[in-house]
């Protein structure tokens, strides 16, 4: 048992993984972190490097009592489930003893450095210098290894590629409200051709915080696909057509009268 606490981001429900796990099982963020909090404590808890042994995604939905909440969370990289059991990817880096030890000890260094900040110093200026210094490369090394993360059961991950978002986070919100698969790629692949990854990616985070009830239809709205036009339906080509010949026909009127 490593502990009675665990480590856990304040941001955690507005990370875009959280985001679309809400939005694929209909529910709200919060409701999201606290179960993801329950389930990591038990893991805590109940696991020395993250594997927990004969446990599978059945046993870890009804702990949390959501019907595919564990393969949300394999789809955005929190779980992995084997024939064996279930694995949390990077256990150790997050967890137990060793890695809250890390934690607290950072905790206590920024601590000692804004107290050291925060008072009047007779150091002279190379002194200071040399300290700021050195305050920027903690904080340098710690964004390097913060952007070169993956992702692990508390939440931090690996800057996704484009393709990652929006394939990763907009397949599940188009199939969890009915869109086929082979159509939703299809249909996110035309948007990013048609308006560049930034403007999909952009539109599609607005579209999981909003929730629509038709993401498919608020998505083609926002961004029309590009592309081929749409093919008009059979009463639309009668329509078509029939104003066609009446032009025709208009036109060989006018030609005749004005002989």
């Amino acid at each position: 048992m490593a502990g009675d606490w665990i480590k856990m981001r304040v941001s955690l429900p507005d990370d875009p993984a959280v985001i679309g796990m809400a939005a694929a099982l209909g529910m709200d963020e919060f409701s999201v972190v606290g179960r993801l909090h329950a389930l990591w404590s038990w893991a805590d808890v109940q696991s020395r490097d993250g594997h927990a042994h004969g446990v599978t995604a059945a046993w870890i939905n009804r702990k949390v009592q959501r019907d595919g909440f564990a393969e949300a969370m394999v789809a955005v990289g929190w779980l992995e489930i084997g024939d064996d059991g279930v694995n949390f990817p990077n256990f150790a880096l997050h967890n137990g003893d060793t890695a809250k030890s890390r934690a607290l000890g950072a905790n206590r260094k920024q601590k000692q450095r804004a107290s050291s900040t925060g008072h009047a110093d007779g150091h002279d200026g190379v002194s200071s210098m040399s300290r700021n210094q050195r305050d920027e490369n903690v904080t340098r090394e710690e964004k390097r290894r913060e952007e070169s993360s993956v992702p692990d059961g508390t939440g931090a991950k690996a800057p996704l590629t484009p393709d990652e978002i929006i394939f990763g986070y907009g397949v599940p919100l188009l199939t969890s409200a009915g869109t086929a698969d082979k159509q939703a790629r299809s249909f996110l692949g035309g948007l990013r051709k048609a308006h560049g990854d930034e403007a999909v990616i952009g539109v599609l985070r607005e579209c999981i915080r909003a929730k629509p009830l038709q993401p498919l239809e608020w998505l083609a709205a926002a961004l029309p696909p590009g592309g081929a036009k749409t093919k008009p339906n059979a009463q639309e080509a009668l329509e078509a057509s029939n104003r066609a010949v009446a032009a025709r026909f208009l036109e060989k009127e006018a030609a005749h009268a004005g002989h």
